[in-house]
């Protein structure tokens, strides 16, 4: 794989960190408590999404099959995004 192709990877992993705030600025968000989920869940999906793309940057250039690179990419996305839905509050 490219270094180029790489970084776009491990750029793009570590910038899912900072769905939360997206998705906050437009889907309405409930009340009260919701401002220390947001303090916890920003932060773990930044630290989250930084450690993949290091493993993507770092990791994945040594696997010799193209097809197990591609799947784990694809689980390190598909993890943080259903982590974000997951854990964002909802109205």
């Amino acid at each position: 794989m490219k270094k180029s192709i790489r970084r776009v990877h491990a750029f793009s992993l570590f910038s899912c960190g900072f769905l939360t705030l997206l998705m906050s600025k437009t889907i309405p968000v409930q009340g009260g408590g919701v401002s220390l989920i947001f303090v916890l869940t920003i932060p773990f999906f930044i630290i989250v999404g930084g450690i993949f793309g290091i493993i993507s940057f770092y990791g994945l250039k040594n696997r010799k099959r193209k097809n197990i690179r591609i799947l784990l990419l694809l689980y390190f996305y598909l993890s943080l995004l259903i982590g974000t839905i997951l854990m964002f509050p909802f109205k």
